[in-house]
């Protein structure tokens, strides 16, 4: 009798709201009934599981049972396509949740939690309404400041979105004092945790669990399995599906004015269908205008002209007769997603750590593991070759300007693999000695990165000896930078 009541609760939830609330409902995999997934899949065992499970680091309190298998299976055996396609999205998101986690003492393991409630999708509705990453009612999303009307609708903007849910998970954490019943109350509610409480006489998520709502029994069960699934998805065989680089070495500014994604696009040459990808909650095609500020994402590459545009438009100085470029709404099939881009090897050194070289690439510490090999491989020793990407062009605007830039040059320990096929000439620096050092008066519009890649000079000596500067920030005219002396 209870295998039966156990297989009917396992089909409930392959409907439930847990796994049916995308449009369309095929994100998320469903769960596995048996203990032999019967697929012949060489990398699947059931007792490998359990060892796993045993010493994986884990948020909230582990148990092995059917349904925590079942959600395992679903990810690294039913549907293993579509857990290739998530880990691929961590790529994209976790270092955002993580930045944002951190920086209000929250655990990065939270992160997770998107993984059950989108699968990383920030256009996933549920089918009662439910939308974004972290899967916010409308009421839910409004008393947590978030922005929701036929313009915008920031229940799908990753940044606001993911502050209103750590906000709403402080709350439940502070109020149960256990991450089970706080992520049970996220899914459920507070009202129905607190029954389960004193029906149960119990904190304990598993004593408690057969009170609570039937979606919600299983809730911590597939965020055990979601955090399994990123964490030995290699020791299944699988490889995330690697977004397009564009995706990845992005930047975000914060707009004010109203710009439709048409002008975005003749201005960076981005097809529509790149942009609405990276700022999921316009609703119609456009940023609208907004005292407080909304975020624009888009490819570093083009960022700077963006930049430009506004400046120039906030100032009328847009010089007349200026050619659009042809708005494209998707990229056309033949084209390759990362032609923008060549790649270098950096070979580690004495004394580099992890955060200087994200600071150096300019990228994340997941896309750089992801481009070169499994996490937990992943160690930082001296003689070591790094895989790492960068744009082709630094796009600019000024009628169309594109400025150039050269492949890493093969100086010390670094090594260009696919250098540019028509590199920019280099121009005489404006330098003036200083002692143990040069200085350099920039022109407007450069960067720490741009300079490092057009005049072959040093990206970790430019930004250790200007640490005040981001390497991919847009410098003004007439600022004076201090730039490695060279011999001679």
């Amino acid at each position: 009798m209870k295998s039966v009541i156990l297989v009917l609760n396992l089909l409930f939830l392959f409907n439930s709201p847990l796994f049916s609330n995308y449009a369309p409902n095929t994100n998320l995999p469903g769960p596995y009934a048996g203990t032999d997934p019967g697929t012949g899949d060489n990398y699947y065992s059931v007792e490998k599981v359990k060892e796993r499970l045993d010493e994986m680091p884990c948020l909230v309190s582990k148990k092995f049972d059917k349904a925590v298998e079942g959600y395992i299976t679903g990810y690294v055996v039913r549907h293993r396509e579509r857990g290739e396609r998530i880990l691929g999205k961590t790529i994209q998101y976790f270092p955002l949740f993580e930045e944002y986690l951190r920086e209000h003492d929250m655990p990065e393991e939270l992160k997770y939690l998107a993984v059950v409630e989108s699968a990383l999708d920030p256009k996933a509705v549920s089918r009662v309404g439910a939308t974004g990453l972290w899967q916010f009612m409308e009421s839910t999303g409004r008393n947590y400041g978030l922005e929701i009307n036929d313009q915008i609708d920031e229940r799908s903007d990753p940044v606001k979105s993911t502050l209103a849910a750590i906000e709403y998970l402080k709350k439940q954490y502070d109020r149960f004092g256990s991450w089970e019943l706080a992520l049970a109350a996220y899914n459920s509610g507070p009202g129905r945790v607190n029954r389960a409480i004193r029906k149960a006489r119990s904190k304990n998520f598993w004593k408690l669990r057969k009170y609570l709502p039937r979606e919600t029994r299983n809730y911590v069960p597939a965020f055990i399995g979601a955090t399994y699934l990123c964490l030995y998805y290699e020791d299944h065989g699988m490889s995330p599906t690697m977004p397009q680089l564009d995706q990845i070495l992005t930047q975000r500014i914060e707009v004010y004015d109203y710009l439709p994604f048409d002008r975005i696009a003749q201005v960076t040459g981005l097809a529509l269908s790149t942009i609405e990808d990276l700022n999921p909650a316009y609703q119609l095609g456009y940023i609208p205008e907004s005292q407080k500020g909304n975020y624009l994402e888009l490819p570093k590459r083009v960022m700077p002209a963006v930049v430009d545009y506004l400046h120039l438009k906030k100032s009328n100085t847009i010089p007349k007769g200026v050619r659009w470029e042809q708005v494209l709404d998707a990229p056309p099939l033949n084209a390759d997603p990362n032609e923008s881009y060549f790649s270098s090897i950096y070979i580690v050194q004495e004394g580099d750590n992890m955060e200087s070289l994200l600071q150096l690439f300019g990228c994340s510490q997941h896309a750089l593991i992801a481009w070169n090999q499994p996490e937990r491989d992943f160690i930082l020793v001296p003689g070591k070759e790094l895989t790492i990407y960068h744009p082709y062009k630094l796009l600019r605007f000024e009628a169309r300007v594109e400025m150039p830039v050269e492949a890493l040059p093969a100086r010390q320990n670094m090594i260009p693999v696919s250098p540019p096929e028509n590199p920019g000439t280099i121009l005489n620096l404006p330098m003036v000695r200083n002692g143990k050092f040069l200085v350099y008066l920039t022109n407007g519009g450069e960067s720490l990165r741009q300079l490092s890649l057009l005049y072959d000079l040093s990206l970790r000596e430019l930004v250790l000896l200007n640490p005040k500067v981001h390497p991919d920030q847009v410098l003004r005219a007439n600022l004076k930078l201090k730039i490695e002396k060279r011999e001679g």
